[in-house]
């Protein structure tokens, strides 16, 4: 049962850091695609 209790606490921090990754790869597609077309 602990690592129940355990996977619970350590979800949110580990989704909030995939998502900040995430976010940055978006970002980073994202201004690539717009320097690419501005080309």
């Amino acid at each position: 049962m602990s690592w129940r209790t355990a996977r619970r606490i350590c979800r949110p921090t580990a989704r909030r850091r995939r998502k900040a990754q995430w976010r940055k790869a978006v970002d980073a597609v994202a201004g690539g695609i717009e320097r690419a077309s501005a080309c």
